[in-house]
C-alpha cells in the first residue's frame, strides 16, 4: 500500500498534491524505478536449505509471476520487473 497509490486511484482529492522531492514526483514510473527517493524494498526471505520445491519457493516464484505482479499492482504496490538477486546467509 502506498500514499501514492491512495491519493491517485482511492481518493482522488483536487485539493491534494503529492509533494516532488528533489525535483522527483512519485509516479509509478519514479517509485518502480527507484528515482523517487521515498520509497522502501520488500524482501522475500527464504531460509537456507529450502528444497527448491518447497513452498516458499513456490510464492516467491509466483509473487514474480503476471499473475502476482498484477495482484501487487492492485494491491496499491508498484510492480516490479523479472529481476531478483539472491544473497547466501
Amino acid at each position: 500500500y502506498s500514499v501514492y497509490y491512495f491519493e491517485q486511484f482511492m481518493a482522488p482529492n483536487d485539493n491534494l498534491s503529492l509533494c516532488a522531492i528533489d525535483g522527483v514526483l512519485p509516479t509509478a514510473e519514479t517509485i518502480a524505478s527507484g528515482v523517487y527517493p521515498l520509497t522502501t524494498e520488500v524482501y522475500v526471505v527464504i531460509r537456507k536449505g529450502q528444497e527448491r520445491d518447497s513452498l516458499p519457493y513456490a510464492l516467491r516464484d509466483w509473487y514474480m509471476s503476471e499473475e502476482g505482479q498484477n495482484l501487487v499492482r492492485k494491491s496499491g504496490y508498484v510492480p516490479m520487473d523479472d529481476k531478483f538477486i539472491t544473497y547466501d546467509i
